[in-house]
């Protein structure tokens, strides 16, 4: 090369970049080290990340560690999944490193896609397998309870989640009047929980609703008392 103000330049911008270079990784070393020995810090720092709402600044929290919990994937899961329910869109849920979180993302966002277009067949598309099947579930499940209408469980093939449906459709009935579901109807692992409410409310005594461990069983009986 027989340009020597241009070797010159080159050479500059070469060790310029060099020692940013170098800046930066003891700027990101030594604020992981400052952070993961400083949890209060490093949740401030994570909330800020989050609030921002941009997944390339989790890379700030890169090899933050506290607890064994990695901030940087919290980051990222925390903002991915935001945006993947804010907008439906189930592509930000493959920017969450955990496979159950990403697949509970994806889950969140099939369920609420095939709520909002009261279309159940979204779920065919966002999810494979069981996956699938438990989102149409939800599916029948909820639009069941919500139009009072049991026959909708029939949309799903016969099995352990039609009868799911079902069951929460007699519980959610149970909720609304106790009176009008046998107990028998609901949930096996509640039937006690069902005639003790019944109990309950018989005595008109609040205090016995207090021995349910259902939180929303314990909520309605004291409603339901207080009201009479």
């Amino acid at each position: 090369m027989n340009n020597p103000p241009l070797v010159r330049k080159i050479v500059i911008i070469a060790v310029v970049l060099l020692l940013a270079v170098l800046y930066l990784a003891f700027f990101f070393r030594s604020n992981r080290d400052d952070l993961s020995g400083n949890p209060e810090k490093a949740n401030q720092a994570l909330d800020r990340a989050v609030k921002g709402g941009v997944l390339q600044n989790c890379a700030q929290l890169r090899g933050v560690v506290v607890s064994g919990t990695d901030y940087e994937a919290v980051c990222r899961r925390n903002i991915a999944l935001a945006k993947a329910e804010a907008t439906l869109d189930p592509s930000y849920c493959s920017e969450i490193a955990d496979p159950v979180s990403a697949n509970n993302c994806a889950m969140s966002v099939a369920f609420a896609s095939s709520q909002r277009s009261g279309d159940p067949g979204v779920c065919d598309q966002i999810l494979t397998g069981e996956a699938a099947s438990f989102c149409k579930a939800a599916y029948w499940s909820e639009k069941a309870v919500n139009d009072s209408d049991i026959k909708l469980c029939d949309n799903l093939p016969g099995g352990d989640l039609a009868l799911a449906c079902r069951s929460k459709f007699n519980y959610e009935s149970f909720l609304k009047s106790p009176g009008s579901v046998p107990c028998g109807d609901i949930p096996a692992s509640l039937a006690r929980e069902c005639t003790a409410l019944k109990s309950a409310i018989k005595s008109k005594r609040i205090g016995d609703c207090m021995s349910l461990s259902d939180p929303a069983m314990k909520t309605r009986c004291v409603q339901l008392i207080n009201s009479k």
